[in-house]
C-alpha cells in the first residue's frame, strides 16, 4: 500500500497530468491506496471554499473516488492520532493525519508538498 495526500487524490481522479510520471507510475503499480479519512473532509472543504473544482458534484466525486477497486480508505485509529500528537512537523491537522497514517500503516506517501518533503518524516513519492 502506499497512501494518497489529499491533492495526489484529486488529481488522480480529476486531472492526473498534474501527477509526477514517477507517482504515477508508483500508483499504477501498486495494489492498494490508502487514503486518509480526513482527505474527504479537505477536498470538501477546499470545493466549499473555492480552491477547488470537482468534475462531479461533490458527494458523487467522493463516492466514486471511494469505490475505486484499489482505494482503502483508512479510519483515524487510536494509533494514529497519537502519532500525529508526537510528530516535529507544521499544524496543519489534516498534514498530520495523513502523514500519521502512512508512518503507522509503514507506507510511503505521495505528496508534492514540499513542506512534508522536506520534513523528511516519511518516505515520499513524487
Amino acid at each position: 500500500m502506499i497512501v494518497l495526500d489529499t491533492h495526489a487524490l484529486i488529481w488522480l481522479n480529476d486531472d492526473a497530468g498534474r501527477l509526477s510520471d514517477f507517482a504515477r507510475e508508483a500508483i499504477r503499480r501498486e495494489e492498494e491506496l490508502g487514503i486518509s479519512a480526513i482527505s474527504l473532509w479537505e477536498v470538501s472543504m477546499l470545493l466549499q471554499y473555492g480552491r477547488i473544482e470537482l468534475s462531479l458534484p461533490l458527494e458523487i466525486w467522493l463516492e466514486k473516488a471511494c469505490s475505486q477497486p484499489k482505494i482503502r480508505l483508512l479510519p483515524i485509529s487510536v494509533a494514529i492520532a497519537v502519532r500525529t500528537a508526537r510528530l516535529e512537523m507544521h499544524g496543519d491537522p489534516a498534514d498530520r493525519l495523513i502523514v500519521a497514517s502512512a508512518l503507522v500503516r509503514q507506507c510511503a506517501l505521495v505528496t508534492r508538498d514540499e513542506n512534508i518533503q522536506n520534513a523528511k518524516i516519511v518516505t515520499t513519492i513524487w
